[in-house]
């Protein structure tokens, strides 16, 4: 018997003693409170997500808290009360509190249930000094630059909004009038077809301090890098940023989520643990709560990134696995429902057919919308 056979033989043996692991789950932690609280004190808006959570093989849908009591407390006693809008969401829009000063979040659900958050101190967050990028072949890198003169805040956290210029495959210049059964020059396509605009928020964890420093200054954070192949460099692209400053608690909170869900899965990545809230079901300190109770203001700095300003990059998107077609004038009539006209095809002093292509390729509308942005110049 061969080497090689020996070591397909093994390797068969060992592959027919796998069997599936089903870990053992602990249903403590099925249907716990989920709290996503968000007091923006600078915009003056608050948000409140209630929801429960699910056992890992579950299939059904996020159960949210409807019907509950949702109030902002300062610690004068003032109180708030939240709208209920729907899905478990609690808006409010009117509330006073100053720099220094305290609030926390009271929650009632159902008659038994009656939870609190800390008391949490309101900072006020410096003002961004900058934002710089850089490119290479992989896409975009952005940085940001701000400091406390104070020397107060430390601990910063970052979220931004994405809005990028985008067109369709080709300008579809032709279009077919089934009624009077002419072709016709189309006039309006640039406007309503072949430009538009895309929005996205940004979904990771980014946080930074300068604990360690003399100085509270934060100096070319690399706080998100943008994939160049995915077309949003491809004419012109915009990044708001906004910053808020956190207090020790809030930003170790954060950083044991960003731990918990974002270095998880390689063999010598730190395995996930309970992450602490600042919530409590006071009626029964034993019941765990997830989320936390965010309190801060907020400052904003917006970038515009043109074309020309970064790296080429070789694009792929929905455009992608687009073709154009050749359709005769005679087909022109069967194919109108799924097919935009380009240009004309012509032959001698006739034309006998028209470039085309799927609308989903000739129409950017299925991507995002041709309404410009208000700040977009």
């Amino acid at each position: 018997m061969t080497r090689k056979s020996i070591i397909y033989i093994l390797f068969t043996a060992l592959i027919g003693c796998i069997e599936p692991y089903e870990p053992e789950l602990d249903e403590d932690v099925e249907n716990l409170l989920v709290v996503n609280a968000n007091i923006n004190a600078s915009t003056n808006i608050g948000e409140v997500i209630l929801s429960r959570t699910r056992s890992l093989i579950s299939i059904d849908s996020i159960e949210y808290v409807n019907n509950a009591e949702v109030e902002l407390e300062h610690e004068s006693g003032n109180k708030w009360i939240f709208e209920h809008q729907d899905s478990g969401r609690y808006w409010l829009d009117d509330f006073n509190i100053g720099i220094g000063e305290k609030a926390r979040l009271n929650l009632t659900i159902g008659d038994d249930n009656h939870y609190s958050s800390n008391f949490e101190v309101l900072k006020e967050t410096p003002e961004i000094d900058s934002i710089t990028f850089d490119s290479d072949d992989q896409g975009v890198q952005f940085y940001v630059y701000t400091h406390d003169p104070k020397n107060d805040t430390r601990y910063y956290k970052w979220d931004y909004e994405e809005d990028w210029m985008f067109t369709s495959l080709r300008p579809s210049l032709w279009h077919y009038d089934p009624i009077e059964y002419s072709f016709k020059r189309r006039l309006d396509y640039y406007d309503t077809m072949y430009f538009c605009y895309k929005h996205a928020f940004s979904k990771d964890i980014i946080i930074g301090t300068s604990e360690k420093l003399f100085e509270d200054i934060i100096s070319k954070f690399p706080f998100t890098k943008i994939d160049g192949t995915s077309g949003k460099f491809r004419h012109r692209y915009s990044l708001l940023v906004k910053q808020r400053s956190l207090n020790k608690s809030t930003y170790d909170y954060w950083k044991l989520l960003e731990s918990n869900t974002e270095n998880v899965g390689g063999l010598f990545d730190p395995q996930p643990f309970k992450v602490s809230s600042n919530i409590l079901n006071v009626s029964n300190i034993k019941e765990d709560v997830i989320g936390y109770f965010n309190l801060y203001t907020e400052t904003q700095k917006r970038i515009f990134v043109s074309q020309d300003e970064v790296t080429f990059f070789k694009i792929f998107n929905e455009y992608t696995r687009c073709e154009i077609d050749t359709i005769l004038t005679s087909e022109v009539r069967d194919k109108i429902s799924t097919h935009y006209l380009i240009e004309e095809v012509r032959e001698g002093a006739g034309v006998i057919g028209y470039q085309a292509g799927t609308k989903r390729c000739m129409d950017c509308r299925f991507y995002g919308t041709n309404k410009k942005p208000d700040f977009w110049d």
